[in-house]
């Protein structure tokens, strides 16, 4: 999704109408209120998470209110680095890579919400390294400059009942967009590859299954 790219991809990998928990309630995560400026620009809004218990996330669900909005990401983080920087939206830099924050989920455009496995939750709540704060990061893209007053977000389900495993999440490729060489002109291909090698995964203290994927890449980028 930029200029005239379009690409739509998804994977799923658990099936549809699993069974839901009797006990499980829904948070909004969302802008408050922001009024978009002009241009490529990425803006955050802290926003608390409930920490009267233990709880796991079992499902997220996107809640996009403009058209101008080309991706988010979910974050969660200490409560020194939200507090201090974004008790209101603004433009900044991601707070991913930061030792206060982590990414709990992302969502793009052509994307859809994520159910979670039944034996598996994103721990939140009063457990140790559970998510406790939460940084929402959105990347609009207003080159016209419209006028607009944003609101979306995402709406997390989590509940009470903890489930057997918790769940994480892994970023590969290159998250922070180190790879700014500009493509030679008159190519026909550019090819990029970038790997976990085994000498990374063999330190991971047990094994992973994985039960999602997403797949995102700027300008020019074919999967």
């Amino acid at each position: 999704y930029h200029g005239t790219n379009r690409f739509t991809d998804g994977i799923e990998f658990i099936p549809e109408n699993l069974p839901q928990p009797a006990s499980r309630s829904t948070k909004q995560v969302t802008m408050d209120g922001y009024s978009v400026p002009a241009g490529d620009i990425y803006s955050c809004q802290y926003v608390p998470l409930p920490q009267d218990n233990s709880y796991h996330i079992i499902e997220y669900n996107p809640i996009i209110n403009s058209s101008l909005v080309h991706h988010l990401l979910f974050h969660s983080c200490s409560i020194d680095y939200p507090l201090t920087n974004f008790t209101e939206p603004k433009p900044c830099a991601s707070p991913q890579g930061s030792l206060e924050c982590s990414l709990l989920w992302a969502w793009a455009l052509g994307g859809n919400g994520l159910i979670f496995p039944p034996e598996a939750g994103f721990p939140m709540g009063i457990q140790a390294d559970a998510a406790k704060y939460s940084i929402l990061e959105i990347h609009y893209s207003n080159p016209n400059g419209l006028i607009v007053t944003d609101y979306s977000g995402v709406q997390i389900t989590y509940t009470s009942q903890l489930r057997a495993h918790d769940a994480g999440s892994l970023i590969l490729a290159d998250p922070w967009v180190t790879i700014t060489s500009d493509i030679p002109g008159n190519t026909a291909e550019y090819h990029v590859e970038l790997t976990c090698p085994t000498e990374c995964t063999r330190t991971f203290p047990h094994s992973i299954n994985v039960f999602a994927d997403a797949l995102h890449m700027h300008k020019y980028g074919n999967f």
